[in-house]
């Protein structure tokens, strides 16, 4: 009899821990509370409409929450770069609303982006033909936008001899895909400048770079959404902000640009389910009403970010109760919410 009573506790906390772990099993949503986490931050691409992203940061920002590890694929991977590099959703709204994106998606061409020799006959011609090796060079692109690689080289300025992306103040990696083999490939080292350079080159529109001997354009072409990629970063716990509606109707593509993105596509629509599915917290701005092109209402699409954003706060908050501390912490500019 003193051995049956022994046991009976015993085999009641087990019984007990069974059915706990039954639970957690069938609810993965479920955060256990003895397992802290690490918090990794996907950003999609979607041109213009990536401006989105910024206002989701600034609710992030807002309630102290610091993310681990950061991913993202074209303006996902500038915005993401920029925050992974230390800047605060403040400091990168500002830096956006400082450029002329006009100037960059276009082939017009500003005097004083120009060499001294070349300012006289600026715009006089009606073609301009590239020539390398004594023979007419066949652009990969319409826009090379020395303005583009300006303003990046500014805005990563203060990273530019860091070449591990795991030792910026936030672990990062952007993606891109490889003209050649229509591959993705993931960028965590080497110039951080040439790696979002390559990861936002529009097919057609933006000249593909070359990095470590092969020709990339933009990753959207097969990742778009890379929570794949955080997650083999060592994320536990994915915030995903998606801002990209996928392939858009016919009657929606109302720019060269759209209809651009659209055909280069394809294939990286097929892999949003997937990694829409391995995020913990999925954000999807309502910005249906803009497309990739419209740069100029930045401002619009800004503050409907930080309304998405808002709508999270409470699974924010649960999140950071659970986070995992910091190895390194760095102070950003807070907002309100």
């Amino acid at each position: 009899m003193k051995v049956v009573k022994l046991l009976k506790p015993t085999l009641l906390i087990n019984v007990c821990l069974l059915i706990l772990n039954s639970t957690y099993a069938e609810n993965p949503g479920v955060i256990n509370e003895q397992e802290p986490k690490t918090i990794g931050l996907t950003l999609s691409g979607g041109g213009a409409r990536g401006f989105a992203h910024i206002g989701v940061l600034h609710i992030i920002d807002s309630l102290g929450i610091d993310i681990d590890y950061v991913s993202g694929t074209s303006m996902g991977a500038i915005v993401g770069g920029m925050y992974a590099s230390g800047y605060s959703a403040a400091e990168i709204e500002k830096k956006f609303k400082s450029i002329d994106w006009d100037a960059i998606i276009t082939m017009r061409k500003n005097i004083e982006h120009s060499h001294p020799r070349t300012r006289e006959t600026l715009g006089r011609h009606m073609l301009n033909i590239p020539i390398e090796k004594g023979s007419i060079a066949v652009a990969s692109g319409a826009i090379e936008s020395q303005l583009l690689w300006n303003t990046l080289g500014d805005s990563f300025f203060p990273v530019r001899t860091i070449d591990d992306f795991s030792k910026l103040p936030i672990p990062f990696a952007c993606v891109a895909t490889d003209l050649e083999t229509g591959d993705a490939v993931v960028m965590k080292d080497g110039d951080i400048v040439t790696a979002i350079r390559a990861s936002m080159s529009i097919p057609t529109i933006f000249t593909a770079v070359e990095r470590d001997g092969k020709k990339l354009v933009d990753g959207g072409i097969v990742l778009n959404f890379p929570v794949n990629v955080i997650k083999d970063m060592g994320a536990d716990f994915v915030i995903g902000v998606n801002v990209s509606e996928g392939l858009r109707t016919a009657d929606k593509l109302t720019s060269p640009i759209d209809v651009l993105m659209q055909m280069g596509f394809y294939k990286g629509a097929q892999t949003y389910p997937e990694n829409i599915k391995n995020t913990d917290i999925y954000i999807e701005p309502d910005i249906k009403s803009f497309t990739a092109s419209n740069f100029r209402n930045i401002n619009e699409i800004i503050e409907i970010g930080k309304q998405t954003g808002r709508l999270y706060i409470d699974d924010l908050k649960e999140v950071l109760e659970h986070k995992k501390p910091a190895k390194d912490t760095f102070n950003r500019v807070e907002r309100t919410v």
